[in-house]
């Protein structure tokens, strides 16, 4: 509608406005889908794919929102007029770019986070010696009927261990074997490897307040 009726929803003094709400159109359709996938992360308790989806978003805003600006002026603007109206556009363009950056990055979170994760219940158990299974299952933010499967699957691979609870005859806990254990380097080289690549072009002090952030979009 934005696309096709440009002419009939702006008023008659703003009609060179129509090429920026063509261009804005797609947008709209972009956020409507980003803001689902936000909800769902935000459902399941989760801020961390929002916060640095926005991050991102913003970045390529304005450096689309400049380049582009900037790239319509001088090639299609002849005079004030027209600057304007192709300044406007480019600028749309931007926000454009920053929406399908954003739903790039969520889209790909929410392929990664849809399959089941076994990699998360071996990051949980190394930072604890066992762990029962309501708590692992929160602390991976999955149904404790998921979680379970995902240990058994693992039990049978040799990585963890499921023992008896000694204040729960009823629950048990579950444990790395060495074999588990033995994974810890992989891990850490792999988020290590993670965290260099967002930080490499920040300075210290502005890594350490993106990590102050991002801790309180998660922890509050």
């Amino acid at each position: 509608m934005a696309f096709f009726g440009g002419k009939f929803l702006l008023p008659y003094n703003q009609q060179n406005a129509i090429l920026a709400l063509r261009v804005l159109a797609p947008t709209i359709f972009f956020s409507a889908i980003l803001g689902v996938l936000r909800g769902y992360f935000q459902a399941h308790s989760t801020m961390m794919p929002t916060s640095i989806s926005q991050i991102i978003e913003q970045i390529f805003n304005a450096a689309f929102s400049i380049g582009a600006a900037w790239f319509f002026i001088q090639q299609f603007a002849t005079n004030d007029p027209e600057r304007g109206k192709f300044g406007a556009a480019g600028g749309t363009l931007g926000t454009g770019a920053g929406v399908l950056a954003g739903l790039c990055f969520m889209l790909l979170v929410y392929g990664v986070n849809r399959a089941p994760s076994h990699g998360d219940i071996l990051v949980r158990l190394l930072a604890c010696e066992a762990c029962n299974m309501s708590e692992l299952a929160k602390q991976v933010h999955r149904t404790k009927s998921t979680v379970t499967a995902l240990v058994e699957k693992l039990e049978r691979n040799g990585y963890v261990l499921r023992i008896p609870d000694p204040e729960d005859s009823r629950g048990v806990l579950v444990r790395l074997t060495d074999k588990g254990r033995a994974l810890e380097p992989a891990f850490e080289a792999i988020s290590n490897g993670l965290q260099r690549l967002i930080t490499d072009r920040l300075s210290e002090e502005e890594a350490a307040l993106l990590a102050r952030l991002l801790d309180k979009c998660v922890n509050g």
